[in-house]
């Protein structure tokens, strides 16, 4: 990943850095004009899993809790 000199004993295996800092650029370019993310890099909700969501109190939806394994069952 180094660019420019690098110490005699080590190999150089490929020439990572400067693709790394053209991809990191291109990144921020599309981030800042806002072509990324778009609707094709996102999810949906399951739609029994939304409304499950929404009848449960909003207290058993806490960040630090786990997510109960039921809630997204057929039943619902």
């Amino acid at each position: 990943m180094m660019r420019g000199h690098s110490p005699k004993f080590a190999k150089r295996f490929a020439q990572l850095g400067d693709a790394v800092v053209v991809r990191c650029a291109n990144t921020v370019s599309e981030v800042q004009s806002r072509e990324f993310p778009s609707q094709s890099h996102a999810y949906k909700a399951n739609a029994a899993a939304a409304t499950a969501h929404e009848k449960r109190p909003s207290e058993s939806w806490k960040l630090d809790e786990p997510l109960p394994l039921d809630h997204c069952t057929e039943s619902d």
